[in-house]
This record gives C-alpha cells, structure tokens and sequence, in this order.
C-alpha cells in the first residue's frame, strides 16, 4: 500500500486504464519488473492498477535491467574506442532570451531535453540545440550512452484557452502543450512536473518582453 502524494486530484490531472508491457516499469521499492494495469498523475507519479486503490496501489518506475554489472553500469556499453573524457556534461540553457519576434508569430519553438539513463529519477536537464545534436555522435559532446533525450514544440502564442470554431476545436496554449507533456511523459518520467507552468514563455507571461508583448497583443 502506498499513499499518493496529495489527497485530491482533478480528472484532468490522472490518466487512469493503462497497461505496462515487459521491461516497461519496475516497483519503485522492490525493483521487481511490474507488468498489468497502471495509472498516472500530473505530478509525475506512476501506480499499480488501472486507478487508485489505497489498499493495493503501489509506487512504479521506469525498467532498469539490473542484472548487468553494477560495477560497470552503463559504462559497459560504450563503443570500443572511445574516449570518455572527450564528452562535456550538458549544459543547462534558458530559451528566455533567445526567443525573438519571429518565434512569437510562429506561435512555438522547439525545446530540448535530457535525461541519464541509469537513474530513473535524475534530474531532467533542458539543453540547446546544439547540444542536442551530439547525442548522437561520437566522442563530443554529450554522451548518449549515459544521456537521452526528447524534443518538443512549445506553444507560447495564441489563444490561452481552446476556441470552438465550426465544431472544431483549436487547442489554446495550455491544452496545447499539456497534450504534449502527456504524450511524452512516457518516454522521459517526470516532464510534466518539470513543465508544470503551461503559459511559460508564452506572450501572457509576465516575464516576456514587454516590446513583443506590445507588438501582439
């Protein structure tokens, strides 16, 4: 049995009636595979059954093999040859104050995330596309065979709220990029609770240039 971390949580904020496959998710406590039926919340936790039971529902996290050498870890699956001092640590980037006009008539930028591998509740790291760009190579930059990542389109202009048109709905900036934390949620455990503000970035924030501001709104 295990408590959730708040008492009362909105319809909007759970996606109950999933089901997790082989290597999929582990108990958080036990380290035990868990296969069956799970649920989870906007705040990032994940639990056992296809809704919240007190008395049955339990932590899960995302599958880690542990059977593999805990002395060399991840480490054993680097490609022979390669130097690992020649990889940099990612660098923490702040898209703030590089956003310009243009991206705002866009409606959205792209925003870059990374992840270790070996730590289910590591901290997530946002990063430039730059440094994106070398996960896939070889001995520069970020090592990917410790990090991963994910990338995604940020709304930050428009409608705040979702507009129906004809009978067809046009997502506003917060149902826009909840969508999108949602369906990446799975890939990279714990985004949605590291985007937790919606409008970020977005013309009605009020730390947004007040000259764009301005100019579109």
């Amino acid at each position: 049995m295990a408590k959730r971390k708040r008492v009362y949580y909105a319809k909007w904020q759970m996606t109950n009636g999933l089901l997790a496959s082989n290597r999929e998710w582990m108990y958080r406590n036990t380290k035990e595979e868990y296969v069956g039926p799970y649920h989870k919340y906007v705040d990032g936790a994940v639990m056992t059954g296809g809704s919240y039971n007190e008395s049955t529902s339990e932590f899960i996290v995302p599958f880690v093999d542990l059977s593999k050498n805990a002395a060399g870890g991840i480490y054993d699956e680097i490609r022979t040859g390669e130097d690992i001092k020649k990889y940099t640590p990612p660098k923490v980037y702040n898209p703030r104050n590089h956003l310009t006009l243009l991206d705002y008539k866009r409606t959205w930028f792209n925003r870059y995330f990374v992840k270790r591998r070996n730590n289910a509740n590591s901290d997530i790291i946002e990063i430039n596309a730059n440094q994106y760009k070398t996960l896939t190579k070889k001995g520069a930059g970020i090592n990917g065979n410790l990090y991963y990542g994910i990338t995604l389109r940020w709304r930050i202009a428009g409608n705040v709220d979702n507009e129906f048109v004809d009978g067809v709905t046009h997502f506003g900036i917060t149902e826009a990029n909840k969508r999108t934390l949602f369906y990446l949620e799975k890939q990279m455990p714990g985004i949605i609770k590291f985007l937790g503000f919606l409008e970020e970035f977005s013309i009605y924030s009020k730390l947004t240039n007040e000259t764009i501001k301005q100019e579109l709104l």
